[in-house]
């Protein structure tokens, strides 16, 4: 019984090739916003088949997913000496505000500002 239950609960293996394509756009653009409509119609899903089993994959929604990759490329680019201002637009922040609200996003995240992550890190921007 408890057998089925599991079989029941995990998503098929189509299903699971859809949702780790959606996976996939998000890791491969972190720029773009995703909207759950576009990754939908993208891997054939419809919207509320895909939240939830993305969730079930992966154990967050896809917009969580997408701010978690967000983040740690992010990271990569601070350690590779990026400024914040290139960090931030990077990884689709835009605008006037872009970088303060790149700063406001990875200190909400991280608990430290991005310099003083990188600082703790034991590397210095080189460009500023």
């Amino acid at each position: 019984m408890k057998s089925m239950e599991m079989q029941l609960s995990l998503p098929m293996s189509a299903e699971v090739e859809k949702i780790e394509n959606a996976a996939r756009l998000i890791e491969k653009d972190v720029k773009c916003h995703h909207s759950i409509a576009a990754l939908s119609r993208k891997v054939l899903m419809n919207k509320s088949q895909l939240k939830s089993r993305f969730r079930e994959l992966y154990g967050v929604g896809p917009y969580t997913y997408l701010q978690q990759q967000r983040l740690e490329r992010s990271k990569m680019l601070l350690l590779a000496g990026e400024s914040v201002q290139c960090v931030a637009l990077t990884v689709g922040f835009c605008g006037k505000q872009s970088a303060t609200n790149f700063v406001r996003f990875f200190k909400r995240k991280m608990r430290l500002s991005p310099d003083a992550w990188r600082k703790l890190q034991g590397n210095c921007p080189q460009n500023g």
